[in-house]
């Protein structure tokens, strides 16, 4: 079985071996990473590990109307590693694919998945009061999270494992309908709903709430604050103008509950990322993180930096709004869009 997976890096050396070994862990067998406008080495870490056959890095700078993201998925789309495979999903760095027992490996997932896509649904990590770069992975540092069923719509937005020759080109949350009808399986592996199925534009999962999930996307959108700073000044690949300040950390920063479920998986993945980590991989990492520290105290020589980094520090964590607060926001922010 082959599971590709496809996604767009830019400036995230320090994470890139714990994501790989995870998502190795898994039992993805091919990754096509395209590369835009790197400068803390993540290029080169790449190349040192594409020596290993199951990883392929494409040069993807940013040119045209469409984001990086959207290039990198037209190009995905034609390269013989995404026609070869049974399985395509797209995630992002801060992204982490996680199963829960029986499955710990994709291939027994989708031994027993009746279907073309499985939808994956995010789940929001937060800083978990973290102000500067903690030491250690990423998915044993970061272990607060919103509810499940956080009543937040920008908290369930979804990614998609699915088989490619049942769509058509892909998409960044979800591919695009090809000429057959596609089944769709939701978290818990049933059938989803019609209406989320069938709209290609439809990448939210509100109100719809599966009681016992097999799959989950543990998203690190926020991470420490100065881990947050990088990314604001990395951007988004597929919102490239969109702005990375105060309220993308206050809807994203939930720090509620404990979620432990990667650790089935940590062991092996561990003993992945130790495999990789060459003398010549630690010191790319360790040049990666003294370039983004010294990016860091170049940015907080600005007043606007400065004044951001302290707001994020005092804002801390936000907390799940209850059902009556949801739904008077929703009811005006529907009166806003219609308002124009």
């Amino acid at each position: 079985m082959r599971i590709l997976c496809v996604t767009s890096v830019k400036d995230e050396a320090p994470y890139l071996v714990e994501w790989l070994a995870h998502l190795r862990a898994l039992g993805v067998t091919d990754l096509l990473i395209f590369t835009n406008d790197c400068s803390d080495g993540s290029i080169g870490l790449l190349d040192e590990i594409s020596g290993l056959s199951w990883l392929t890095r494409v040069d993807n700078p940013y040119s045209g109307q469409k984001t990086v993201q959207w290039q990198a998925l037209a190009a995905a789309a034609e390269h013989p590693l995404y026609k070869a495979a049974d399985w395509v999903l797209g995630v992002d760095v801060d992204e982490f694919l996680t199963l829960s027992e029986p499955f710990d490996t994709l291939p027994a997932l989708l031994n027993a998945a009746p279907g073309d896509a499985i939808t994956l649904p995010w789940r929001l990590f937060g800083s978990g009061g973290h102000v500067e770069r903690p030491a250690g992975p990423v998915t044993q540092t970061y272990r607060k999270a919103a509810p499940r069923d956080i009543l937040l719509p920008g908290a369930h937005f979804f990614k998609t494992l699915y088989r490619p020759n049942a769509f058509g080109p892909p998409g960044v949350h979800r591919p695009k309908s090809g000429g057959s009808q596609a089944k769709w399986l939701d978290s818990a592996l049933q059938p989803l709903p019609g209406p989320i199925a069938a709209d290609d534009n439809r990448i939210n999962l509100w109100g719809h709430f599966p009681k016992a999930p097999v799959v989950q996307l543990n998203h690190y959108a926020v991470r420490s604050v100065e881990e947050f700073m990088a990314k604001r000044a990395r951007g988004l690949p597929n919102k490239m103008s969109a702005d990375i300040g105060l309220s993308y950390w206050v809807s994203r920063n939930f720090n509620q509950t404990t979620c432990t479920r990667i650790d089935l998986h940590h062991a092996k993945a561990s003993a992945i990322a130790e495999e990789l980590r060459s003398a010549r991989i630690k010191a790319l990492e360790a040049l990666a993180l003294e370039y983004h520290s010294a990016q860091l105290k170049k940015r907080l020589r600005t007043k606007a930096e400065t004044e951001l980094y302290w707001s994020l520090v005092l804002a801390g964590g936000s907390f799940a709004p209850p059902v009556g607060v949801t739904n008077a926001h929703l009811a005006r922010l529907k009166e806003a869009y219609r308002n124009g």
